[in-house]
Parts: structure tokens; C-alpha cells; sequence
């Protein structure tokens, strides 16, 4: 329920706001890339899925993206991209910066933020998306964690 109040808001304590440019680097894509790959449920859950995912962070200075590449259980490349790299991702979620700070520290949960429209399905079928909700709720989960690695 926590997860669903915030939802309204855009304020996190400080102390909450974790740097997303971290994770949006070079060595943040590398390093998710890597934990992704290290995780046996991650190879059961995102078994037989194929996509490209593209993570977009707007900020007020404009926006960062990740480029997430899958392949039948296997997570082949994640990096920064520029926004326009994204016109062939098979899916594409966007959100606020407070929201992805809220979703990666585990304050909100990013299905409810796609059924409530904070978080937006820019690219892609939500139909289609929501098939692969654990694989994806994981991938977040294992963000979380590499962000935290690199503080």
C-alpha cells in the first residue's frame, strides 16, 4: 500500500534519492549486465524471451536511456544509449526521475506504476510486457542491487 500512497507524490527524503547516473553509465549497464547473467532465476524466468528493452529516465535537463538487450534467458548487452536508439526496442518505459528512484528503492512498484500511467509503456505492447512480469520485476530487483554496488 506504501508503494501505491507514494505514488501521488514526487517527493522522497533525500536520504532515499539514489543516483541514477550511475547506473545509466557505461559501468553501471556492465555491471547489471553481469549481475543479470550471475542469476540462475533470472535464466528461468526470462527463458524464451527475446527483446530489446529501453529504460528512459526524464529529467529536467532532458533524459538518460538504457539500452537492455535479451535473449532467451540471457541478458547479451546493457548500455547507455542516446533516446533515438530506442525507435527499434521492442519496449520502452519511461518515468520521471523520482519515479525510477521510487521504483528501484523499492517504494513502488512498477506494475502499479504502468496500470496507474506513471510509469509509461512508451514502445511496445503492455499485453505483451506483462507476460514476462517477473522476468521484469527481477531485472529490476537486480538494478537495485548494482546501483547500491556502486555508491
Amino acid at each position: 500500500m506504501r508503494a501505491l500512497q507514494w505514488l501521488g507524490s514526487e517527493d522522497l527524503k533525500e536520504d532515499d534519492l539514489m543516483e541514477l547516473a550511475k547506473l545509466f553509465s557505461q559501468e553501471g549497464g556492465e555491471a547489471l549486465r553481469a549481475a543479470i547473467n550471475a542469476q540462475e532465476r533470472w535464466q528461468k524466468e526470462a527463458a524464451g524471451w527475446t527483446a530489446a528493452l529501453g529504460l528512459v529516465v526524464e529529467q529536467s535537463a532532458g533524459s538518460q536511456a538504457l539500452l537492455v538487450k535479451l535473449e532467451n534467458g540471457t541478458c547479451q548487452e546493457v548500455r547507455p544509449v542516446a533516446e533515438a536508439e530506442l525507435e527499434h526496442a521492442d519496449f520502452v518505459l519511461r518515468g520521471s526521475e523520482s519515479l525510477w528512484r521510487g521504483i528501484l528503492s523499492g517504494q513502488v512498484d512498477p506494475v502499479g506504476a504502468v496500470f496507474m500511467g506513471k510509469l509509461k509503456v512508451a514502445r511496445g505492447n503492455v499485453m505483451a510486457l506483462s507476460a514476462r512480469t517477473g522476468a521484469a520485476r527481477l531485472l529490476l530487483e537486480t538494478a537495485k542491487g548494482v546501483l547500491e554496488g556502486l555508491a
